[in-house]
């Protein structure tokens, strides 16, 4: 069946999950489902004819990654071979299996428990930052920097930690944490992240992690961290999606959505036998749902869910914001991967009516990036990448009165979703640069909602 050229479009952001195969060790037989695959890389043009080749051999997409220049997609076989054929397209993997075991074997998931010792909040001296942590060890970080304030009767930064609100699908918390100064004028303005909405982006809760301990730990000392915390409060959700990051650990290192079954009640193209399982979360905020983008097929990776704002998770999220932040100003959303900073709209390609600031900002945020460590990031609306519906960024900048924003962080293809652990510091380092930069032009020029 020949996908629509929107929809393969938006399918180019991930692989189709298989069924999981547990494990009692991260990564061993996940990372062995994906031998003997291959990753194909061709430019954007030939999008049409890598569908049209999967539908000759008789096999649905798989896809692995898009940027701005390419889209990647996974074969094997006969379809590596007809694939690799097209005009510009060549085989970039040759091993799906032996790319996840060169950048996630399971001696480089370091535990931080395994490092017992005083908690250490500058990220600077913390090797918290150098390795990929499970779930229960990312909680325990944020709960170290909230002790750690408070232990400290002098300290100028106030957290407070917020164990949960609302619940996953499988009843995990979602927790958040607020940052702002504990004398003084209290900021005017809030400044929202979310993180881990999509499970294997898992630097991008790494990053939250970089970026809480940062603030804590330079403001008072650093004058860009000090101005960034006197004017906003920074209100840091560090996983949207608990059930399906711990999937991603133990059994599946490439699952994307959340982890609840299509319901066949309400669901109505859900299959006949076993349900397909998850729904995209970033495809299922109340902002014009079900418009292109996003899938209706519960067994599509970019499924949108059987209504708007049906998971919980997204429940959570659009309930915490309208009634528990005040003096809205940014929404930032971290993903990975494409080194991308999108700005809102995602659902249309007609521009914001402010689009010649939100441009300006954008370029000025991947300039502050370029300026840390030389990675070049790509500013554009969203819809420039692919046009989807329901996505965070546009729900905060529409229902919640802000800036809507997001950030795909390294890399633009070479590992991907299995960004190395060395590469995680960097990343987050460059990132912070560039929320500071936003924060700056959201401070002089950013909207304030109630």
């Amino acid at each position: 069946m020949l996908v629509p050229l929107g929809l393969l479009a938006l399918s180019a952001l991930g692989l189709v999950a298989g069924s999981p195969i547990p494990s009692s060790e991260f990564g061993a037989a996940p990372i062995e489902l994906h031998r003997g695959k291959q990753i194909v890389r061709c430019p954007l043009e030939q999008l049409h004819p890598l569908n049209n080749a999967f539908v000759t051999h008789g096999q649905e997409p798989e896809f692995w990654g898009q940027t701005t220049e390419h889209v990647e997609v996974v074969s094997s076989g006969l379809l590596t071979t007809t694939l690799s054929s097209l005009p510009g397209c060549f085989v970039h993997v040759e091993d799906v299996a032996d790319l996840l075991w060169e950048t996630e074997s399971p001696p480089r998931w370091r535990s931080r428990r395994s490092h017992p010792g005083h908690f250490v909040a500058n990220p600077q001296l913390s090797d918290h930052h150098d390795t990929y942590h499970p779930l229960p060890e990312i909680l325990d970080f944020y709960m170290g920097l909230v002790n750690h304030t408070e232990s400290i009767p002098s300290h100028q930064v106030e957290a407070t930690w917020i164990p949960s609100i609302g619940q996953s699908h499988e009843g995990r918390d979602l927790p958040v944490i607020r940052l702002r100064p504990r004398f003084g004028p209290q900021p005017k303005r809030t400044f929202f992240i979310s993180a881990g909405i999509h499970a294997r982006e898992w630097v991008s809760p790494a990053t939250a992690q970089y970026v809480a301990a940062q603030i804590v730990d330079a403001y008072g000392s650093d004058a860009n961290t000090t101005v960034f915390l006197n004017e906003f409060e920074v209100v840091i959700a560090p996983m949207l999606n608990p059930d399906g990051y711990v999937f991603s650990w133990e059994h599946d290192r490439l699952w994307r959505k959340n982890r609840r079954p299509a319901d066949k009640s309400t669901d109505a193209q859900a299959a006949d036998a076993t349900p397909c399982v998850g729904v995209d979360l970033n495809r299922n905020f109340d902002n014009h749902w079900g418009g292109v983008g996003a899938s209706p097929r519960p067994c599509a990776t970019d499924y949108r869910g059987p209504s708007a704002a049906s998971e919980p998770e997204t429940q959570a999220v659009q309930k915490f914001v309208l009634e528990q932040l005040s003096n809205r100003s940014v929404g930032l959303d971290i993903h990975a991967y494409g080194q991308l900073i999108l700005r809102s709209f995602g659902y249309t390609v007609t521009p914001a009516p402010n689009e010649a600031v939100l441009a300006s900002v954008g370029d000025g945020i991947a300039a502050a990036i370029l300026a840390v460590h030389g990675s070049v990031y790509t500013s554009m609306p969203a819809s420039g990448l692919y046009p989807t519906t329901g996505s965070t960024d546009d729900w905060y900048t529409e229902q919640g009165g802000m800036w809507g924003w997001t950030f795909e962080l390294r890399d633009t293809g070479r590992y991907g979703f299995r960004l190395p652990p060395e590469q995680i510091r960097p990343t987050a380092e460059e990132a912070w640069a560039g929320i500071l930069y936003l924060g700056q032009r959201a401070a002089a020029e950013g909207p304030i909602s109630n």
